[in-house]
């Protein structure tokens, strides 16, 4: 049995066909897949420096998001998600006049990553971050007074102007920090 020239590739053709169709189908998926939004959202905890050790109480809660996406993300909130309660936010019912028991509780955004848009909005640029701060001891307090059980499970979620949603892990506030081992 003799193999020919003719037969070798009528026999490559197919192979080198499917090869082909995968792998541009691969690079089709992973470039598609790069456009998308992808914002990396955590949080944490910054503790005064007393010399009491590390059994205090945390100073501030932070919030934080990074944009990990090649492209421009127009900032629609970082806030801090209570279940069946509300999103808290720096601006939360800022459009009420009295004061507000959430109006002492945050503080300013700090948003050393953002250009501002004519528009208004806050555009988080590839690779830059966005944050947000609470009192901690504060929050704690008025979420008590409201009669919410502690420790209360809570996460940090981020929002752009196209309705992507973007959430950190859960994590609780209001727990005893004395005891953390």
């Amino acid at each position: 049995m003799s193999i020919t020239f003719e037969s070798v590739v009528s026999l490559l053709t197919p192979i080198l066909a499917v090869y082909g169709a995968a792998l541009s189908t691969y690079i089709c998926i992973r470039n598609i897949r790069s456009e998308r939004v992808k914002i990396f959202v955590t949080h944490g905890w910054s503790f005064a420096v007393t010399g009491k050790g590390p059994e205090e109480s945390p100073e501030k809660l932070q919030l934080c998001a990074v944009n990990e996406c090649r492209q421009d993300v127009v900032v629609g909130s970082l806030t801090l998600e209570i279940p069946g309660f509300c999103r808290i936010t720096p601006q939360f019912l800022e459009y009420e006049k009295r004061p507000n028991w959430l109006d002492s509780i945050t503080s300013v955004v700090r948003r050393p990553d953002t250009t501002k848009q004519e528009s208004g909005h806050d555009i988080l640029k590839p690779g830059h971050q966005l944050e947000v701060a609470f009192d901690y001891s504060r929050l704690v307090e008025a979420l008590g007074n409201r009669g919410t059980d502690m420790p209360l499970r809570v996460r940090a979620v981020f929002e752009d102007t196209l309705e992507n949603v973007f959430f950190s892990s859960w994590f609780h506030i209001g727990k005893d920090w004395a005891s953390r081992g």
